[in-house]
């Protein structure tokens, strides 16, 4: 027995246990065709689904380009700098203080090691 047989006896033995007429079973029968090639959602399912198709496509065309769009925009906005002019100037000057200490210690560091010699 194939599977397709087996599958349309158990069929019948359903519609005898639940006592169906031969007409009720037939429609039961046509019932099962239709939501098979419906995909089980029906008339009023897949209605439902082609207006929603109708509507949503343009979406599904736009939303990656908005949704790059606004990942962009956030990333732009995260490697901002928020400060303004005078405190990137005060940095600058602290960094330059910096180096210049630094080199002054390299200097004396030097002439120290050659007065040592």
């Amino acid at each position: 027995m194939t599977p397709k047989e087996a599958f349309k006896i158990g069929f019948l033995q359903k519609c005898a246990a639940d006592r169906l007429t031969q007409e009720e079973t037939l429609q039961r029968i046509v019932h099962a065709k239709f939501m098979l090639k419906t995909g089980g959602l029906g008339d009023v399912g897949l209605g439902a689904l082609k207006a929603l198709w109708g509507a949503a496509w343009p979406l599904a065309l736009l939303a990656p380009p908005l949704a790059g769009m606004g990942a962009g925009a956030v990333l732009a906005r995260a490697q901002d700098d928020t400060y303004d002019k005078d405190e990137a100037r005060k940095r600058e000057e602290i960094s330059e203080y910096s180096r210049a200490v630094e080199r002054l210690q390299r200097l004396q560091a030097r002439q120290a090691a050659m007065g040592a010699v």
